[in-house]
């Protein structure tokens, strides 16, 4: 585990799949996730189709690791904000993946739902269903605010859906931010924490927690989240497939991107080698 299987898109906000494939390479990342708009400019350009896109991803040797992420899987409430992210076809998007190789997706349940929790199991499990039709992991990501909110409900929607192609994403600003339960994350079998997305954390918020989630994320090592436990945990038997940076910050993005991947590359390997040696 060495922090180099993916570059998680959002720590690049507005950058193009094939600029962020080639910033990836630059840095040593293995591979980059893509987002459902990546697969829309595809379908809309007429001069670069599916064949196209797996040719170039090949080409430069950092492979497409995940759709990230899928999110009308479970009914939920018409979004105030972002209802441009809603509305997804959820089978197309399988399709497309399918179609470009792209082994895995997330799952994130972003909006309030009147859903109970025994509802949101067998959506998830319905999910899982579809994806592996297609030959498709699926990563449940956990976030602080309902309706999956923390580590235990993630990993409850996932035991619970008792599906062999279901892993929970750890995101570490979440874990940070909804009881840090060491004890938990260290139960889980290695093999259903099935992908990580590092990033850090000041001690104090700067705003709110949820603008903070999407404005002030720190590099991984340079806050306070004892990311060290965390790298010690996940890494025993082998570690998660995907493990990788995923820095949201208005700090990272007034700097060149390619200083950025740099830097990123950089962080996540030198965390993930804190490692304690057993």
């Amino acid at each position: 585990m060495d922090g180099l299987d993916v570059l998680w898109h959002a720590s690049l906000p507005g950058v193009p799949l094939i600029e962020r494939l080639d910033l990836a390479a630059r840095a040593g990342f293995r591979g980059v996730s893509i987002t459902a708009a990546d697969l829309d400019t595809v379908s809309a350009d007429a001069r670069r189709g599916i064949g196209d896109l797996k040719a170039v991803a090949g080409a430069s040797g950092v492979a497409l690791t995940c759709l990230d992420s899928v999110i009308e899987w479970y009914p939920h409430e018409t979004p105030r904000r972002m209802a441009d992210a809603a509305g997804q076809d959820v089978d197309q998007l399988l399709d497309d993946c399918a179609r470009l190789g792209v082994p895995s997706v997330s799952a994130l349940a972003m909006f309030p739902s009147l859903c109970s929790f025994t509802d949101l199991v067998g959506h998830f499990a319905a999910l899982c269903d579809r994806a592996g039709e297609r030959g498709l992991a699926v990563h449940l990501e956990f976030t602080p605010f309902p309706p999956i909110a923390g580590l235990r409900e993630g990993w409850e929607v996932v035991r619970q859906s008792d599906r062999d192609n279901a892993g929970v994403l750890v995101d570490t600003w979440h874990f940070f931010h909804s009881g840090a339960d060491l004890e938990l994350l260290a139960t889980i079998p290695g093999e259903r924490i099935s992908a990580v997305q590092l990033s850090d954390g000041a001690p104090r918020l700067v705003e709110s927690l949820l603008k903070d989630t999407f404005r002030h994320r720190l590099v991984p090592g340079e806050g306070s989240f004892d990311l060290q436990s965390v790298v010690d945990i996940l890494g025993r038997g082998g570690g998660p497939r995907l493990v990788g940076p995923e820095v949201l910050s208005e700090e990272l993005q007034k700097a060149a991107v390619g200083d950025t991947v740099i830097r990123l590359a950089a962080a996540a390997r030198r965390v993930c080698s804190l490692r304690t040696v057993e």
